[in-house]
C-alpha cells in the first residue's frame, strides 16, 4: 500500500490548493488495521484534517471496518451518504448529514449483515464549520440564520476573510435575495477598499495616478486569497507621483 496507494496528506495538499473556500473531503475506508502500525489508520488525517480545517466525513471510527453490500454494489456508507444527499428538505448543513450518516449506517450494517459496529463521523473544526450548508436546496430558515449568526461573530472577531465567505454562502443559500447579507457583504466591500486605499494611495504629502485607483477598485472584487499579488503588484506603482 505505502507504494501503490495515494496518501492523505497528498490529497489534503493538492484540496488546499484548488482555491475554494472551504472543502468537504469523503473517506469510505476501513480503519481496523491500527494493530499493525500501534496506531489507528486514519489518526494522521484526523490530525490533518484538524490542523488544516479541511471538513472530513469519514466512513467509520477508529479500529472498525467500513462494511460493501454485494447487493447494493456499494458501501453502506455511500448508500446511506447518496441518501442524505438525496433527500428533500431533509439534509443541508454539515451536522445534518453528519447525524444522519450516524443514524442510518449502523441501521445498514445491522439490516445487511447483522452487525452495526460501523458508526461514521466528522471532523469540522471550528464548530461553525458544522453550520456550514452544504445543500443550499434543502436549508430551511433556521439553517441560514445560524450561518448569519456565525459571520456576524466572525465580523466581531475582525476575521473579515471567513465572514465574507460566510455571508456570500448565506446569499447563496437565500437565492440571493438574502438583504442582510447583500448589505453585509457591501460593507465588508467598502472596509477593505477604505483600508487598502488609505494603505497604498494616501501616504503623507503623494499623489497617485488615477488608473492605480480604478485598478485596485477593480481587483478587490477578486477573492481575498488573490488580494496579496494584487498588492505586490500595487506596491511598485506607489513611486509613481502625480506632478
Amino acid at each position: 500500500v505505502e507504494n501503490t496507494g495515494i496518501s492523505t496528506k497528498f490529497i489534503t495538499d493538492h484540496l488546499q490548493q484548488s482555491g475554494a473556500d472551504n472543502v468537504v473531503m469523503i473517506l469510505d475506508a476501513c480503519r481496523n488495521q491500527g494493530q499493525r502500525s500501534g496506531i489507528g489508520v486514519g489518526r494522521g488525517t484526523e490530525q490533518v484534517a484538524r490542523q488544516t480545517g479541511i471538513i472530513t466525513l469519514f466512513s467509520c471510527s477508529p479500529e472498525q471496518y467500513s462494511y460493501e453490500i454485494d447487493s447494493l454494489k456499494q458501501g453502506v456508507f455511500t448508500t446511506a451518504l447518496l441518501e442524505a444527499f438525496g433527500m428533500q428538505e431533509q439534509c443541508a448543513t454539515v451536522e445534518q448529514v453528519s447525524d444522519y450518516l450516524q443514524q442510518r449506517v449502523p441501521v445498514l450494517t445491522q439490516q445487511y449483515m447483522n452487525r452495526s459496529k460501523q458508526i461514521p463521523y466528522t471532523i469540522a473544526e471550528p464548530l461553525s464549520k458544522s453550520h456550514l450548508i452544504l445543500l443550499p436546496k434543502n436549508a430551511k430558515s433556521a439553517d441560514i440564520e445560524t450561518l448569519k449568526k456565525d459571520a456576524l461573530q466572525a465580523e466581531v472577531a475582525h476575521d473579515y476573510a471567513l465572514a465574507r465567505q460566510l455571508w456570500i454562502r448565506v446569499l447563496s443559500a437565500s437565492g440571493g435575495q438574502d438583504a442582510e447579507a447583500i448589505a453585509a457583504i457591501e460593507r465588508l466591500s467598502r472596509m477593505f477598499r477604505s483600508t487598502f486605499l488609505k494603505k497604498f494611495l494616501v501616504p503623507a504629502g503623494v499623489g497617485f495616478i488615477g488608473v492605480s485607483i480604478l485598478g485596485i477598485v477593480r481587483q478587490l472584487r477578486t477573492p481575498p486569497q488573490k488580494i496579496e499579488t494584487v498588492l505586490a503588484g500595487i506596491e511598485l506603482k506607489r513611486k509613481i507621483k502625480v506632478p
